[in-house]
């Protein structure tokens, strides 16, 4: 059943707004027919979503998911028993709504792919197809098995890189709080006593009290400034343009484009593997590999590649033609195509550049973490050489 929302005239000529739950677009324009109305627009509502993203379903709740179902079918419950099963195993209360949804959908008789259909914002394309493809092969243990070393592998990476920087990042917050301490409470009071004492300032004293006053007055301002510039980033990223933009900043900036392709390939890899492994077709393996990477940029490059597999290209020659790719990947696989090993090269070449991401990311980290010690150590020196020599010079005043 899918819930839908229409304008329409009604018999007197009024125009009318409302929603009603119906099989499909058909059964709405009969029930409008049967009473007289004539449609004017309709489309069906959005689901409403959770007002704050950590209430919404996320891939360690479908990971989750996955496990639960997957434990109790080889328990020998039915996928019905399952789902309701779930439904006291989840912590999300939205979750938990959905759940109670499908399992009265699958009681009247429905699929579970048709069903889930329904919710592309809880369950992705990949998702998705896996269980069209389980139903489709009548093998839905081995599809969940599939989905559960996805989604593992998945926030796995994704855990290792906000781990990896997490330190760094509390280093930059660490050192910012430290500039606007400083400017803001330990030089002004240093200032009052300079002015008192009419001491003569050195240029490096003066120039500290020229930013401490830029920083004390405007501080606010320059907050205001940079929420507003977070806000507005934010609200453009979720427009297609705006996703697309910073989708190829990540892929052109010198400073995170080779963290990006690693990660990129290495989700690629990983992922066509288990697509080719369930027994999807390699053209649709690739369409769902470029919604899987998430980014738009590289997704456009991916049309063409799939194209040209659709022409009678091999994979590799396809992947070359994006430009994008490591000279090893196109290499490794378009020699396992000839030797018909291209799930265990694809395995390999994920592992490989998953170790390489982490490498990276810890190398970079070795670096930012001191570098971001001394910056912070440059600043208080530079404060306490400003701050004391025109104070050693107030105080030999006074000696004397």
């Amino acid at each position: 059943m899918n819930k839908y929302y229409y304008v329409a005239r009604s018999p007197t000529g009024k125009k009318e707004k409302g929603y009603l739950q119906v099989e499909n677009e058909n059964a709405l324009i009969d029930i409008m027919l049967k009473h007289n109305y004539r449609l004017i627009k309709y489309h069906i509502a959005k689901k409403k979503k959770p007002l704050f993203s950590f209430l919404s379903v996320n891939k360690n709740d479908l990971l989750s998911f996955c496990e639960n179902v997957n434990m109790m079918l080889r328990a020998g419950l039915t996928l019905k028993e399952a789902i309701h099963l779930c439904q006291d195993v989840t912590n999300k209360e939205y979750f938990k709504k959905i759940l109670v949804e499908i399992e009265k959908e699958l009681s009247k008789g429905k699929s579970l792919s048709s069903i889930i259909n329904n919710y592309p914002e809880v369950f992705p394309i990949f998702f998705r197809t896996m269980i069209n493809l389980a139903e489709i092969s009548g093998n839905l243990k081995t599809i969940f098995e599939h989905l559960i070393k996805y989604y593992r592998f998945d926030i796995s990476i994704r855990k290792k890189t906000l781990n990896s920087l997490f330190y760094p990042s509390l280093l930059f917050v660490l050192c910012f709080v430290v500039i606007i301490v400083m400017s803001t409470v330990i030089v002004p009071s240093f200032i009052k006593i300079f002015n008192e004492m009419n001491v003569e300032l050195p240029l490096i004293t003066r120039i500290i009290i020229f930013l401490s006053e830029i920083v004390s007055k405007y501080y606010v301002l320059g907050f205001i400034i940079l929420i507003s510039l977070g806000v507005f980033a934010y609200f453009f990223s979720k427009t297609t343009k705006g996703k697309k933009f910073i989708d190829k900043l990540k892929i052109k900036l010198i400073i995170i484009k080779q963290f990006s392709k690693i990660s990129l390939t290495s989700r690629f890899c990983r992922s066509l593997k288990i697509l080719i492994d369930s027994g999807i077709p390699i053209v649709s393996s690739m369409d769902i590999c470029s919604s899987l990477l998430g980014n738009l940029y590289l997704k456009e490059k991916f049309i063409f590649a799939v194209d040209e597999i659709k022409r009678g290209a091999n994979i590799s020659e396809a992947l070359f033609s994006t430009n994008f790719f490591p000279t090893l990947v196109t290499e490794t696989i378009f020699i396992s195509e000839k030797t018909a090993n291209l799930s265990y090269s694809l395995e390999i070449l994920s592992n490989i550049y998953e170790e390489e991401l982490q490498h990276k990311i810890q190398k970079l980290t070795t670096i930012i973490e001191p570098a971001l010690i001394l910056f912070i150590a440059l600043i208080v020196v530079i404060l306490i050489i400003a701050i004391f020599i025109p104070l050693f010079s107030m105080l030999n005043n006074i000696g004397a």
